[in-house]
Parts: C-alpha cells; structure tokens; sequence
C-alpha cells in the first residue's frame, strides 16, 4: 500500500483498546508545559515501533529488518527456507536444507556459480549499529535508525522474541512517511558476510531441543502473545495475517 495507508493502520492499531492491552502500550500525558509535548510524541513514536516491529516479526514485511544477535540462530534461520502456501498465505512450512555429496561435486563443474552457490552455502551479514541498545524500554533511537529489542519492548508473554533473539531495526523516516522503499535499505550498514557450507551449518548446530523449529516458533498453546494475536486477530485493522508456522 501507500504510506498514508500504513500511518493510519498504526494509529488505528495503537488505540485499539485490546492490542494496546496486550502490548502495554503508553498513554500519553496531560499536557502542562512545553516539554510535555515531546514527552508525548515520544510516548506515540515507541508505541507505534512496538505495534510495527510486532508486525514484522509475527505477520509480514514493514519497513523494519529482523535480524538476531545469537549467532547460533542466525545460522539456524540461514539453513532453513520458509515456504507460504495456502489462502492468502496465511502458513507458513518450515523445511531444512540438505546437501549432499553430489551438490557439492555439481558446484566445482557448474559454470553458474553464483547460483550454485546460493544453493549450498548459507550467508550470515554482520550489520553495524550506531550504539548499543541498553534502554529498558528496548526501543533506541539514534538521528538516523530505530532499534526494537522485542525481548524488553513487548511483555513477556509474546515467548517467540525471546527464543529468537529477535531485535528489529530501521531507519527513522523523522516524521517524513512518504519516503520512499530504498530510504529504508540497510545494506549500507553491512560491515561482513560470512559464507558457510550447508552441511558445515548443520553439523555445528547439532540435533539439540534448544535450537529446534518448536522452540525458535512457540506454538500458541505456549506462547500467550501469538496466541493472543491468533485469537483477537478480528478485533483491529491489519495490513496483514498472522502467519502459522509449521
């Protein structure tokens, strides 16, 4: 859609009396001097990150990047495709790579190796942040990007971002949301790319419960936030479904 589309669809989430239950959302305050009202527009910039990046990380693509700081699960995530299928696409199957020995003698001969490449490494991109989100409230701003740990900007009833390590980051629009998709491309902070075999991947990562598809993707019988969300999915305007995983 247009970005007046997706400003409106945050404002209508962030006052939607049940989402702003279960996310804890801030109310702003009474104005009663001059510095109140960046107070409150602060208040309205961390709420609708946190309606945003909840988002990004349970539904579909915003302006935000997920992106993890265990590199355990990186790897993870990098030896895994997610296929969407169904209605609307509304699931989402969860399949591991494999590579065999005949993958790897194809890719010495194959001329096209950069497809062939694709297909038997795993790319892990380091990103550069300006500084280190210590914030309680897990949502730093700096001039020029946003990043939203999940772990502390949402309760703790949403389990996935705590399995995942999820943080979320983008660059700030600074009120201008007519910016357009390239503003918001990140490749500029990618400081290395780590590329590893498939099979490499898999054999470090082992077959332990800890880095597994049940827990890295709670199901909502355990994680009462995605639950939530599955539940009360009706109840507030959306740009999109939540996915299920499986």
């Amino acid at each position: 859609g247009v970005p007046d589309d997706l400003s409106n669809l945050l404002s209508s989430a962030c006052n939607n009396p049940h989402l702003k239950k279960s996310l804890k959302l801030k109310d702003t305050i009474y104005p009663k001097k001059k510095e109140d009202h960046y107070i409150n527009q602060k208040i309205n910039r961390h709420n609708r990150y946190c309606v945003e990046a909840l988002w990004q990380h349970y539904a579909g693509s915003t302006r935000f990047l997920d992106v993890v700081d265990n590199h355990w699960v990186a790897l993870w995530m990098g030896i895994h495709d997610f296929v969407p299928h169904g209605k609307g696409y509304k699931f989402c199957k969860i399949n591991k790579r494999s590579l065999s020995v005949m993958d790897i003698y194809e890719n010495g001969i194959n001329k096209d190796r950069a497809e062939s490449d694709f297909n038997i490494y795993t790319y892990i991109l380091l990103i550069a942040m300006p500084s280190y989100c210590n914030d309680r409230s897990g949502i730093c701003e700096t001039d020029e990007f946003v990043e939203v740990d999940l772990r502390k900007a949402l309760p703790s009833i949403y389990l996935r971002p705590h399995a995942q390590h999820a943080l979320l980051i983008r660059r700030r629009d600074k009120g201008n949301i007519n910016r357009k998709a390239e503003y918001y491309d990140m490749a500029s902070q990618v400081t290395a790319i780590l590329r590893i075999r498939v099979d490499r991947v898999d054999k470090w990562l082992g077959n332990g419960t800890l880095l597994s598809k049940e827990n890295l993707f709670p199901s909502p019988s355990i994680d009462q936030g995605y639950n939530n969300l599955l539940t009360y999915l009706d109840n507030y305007d959306k740009p999109f479904d939540i996915k299920k995983y499986y």
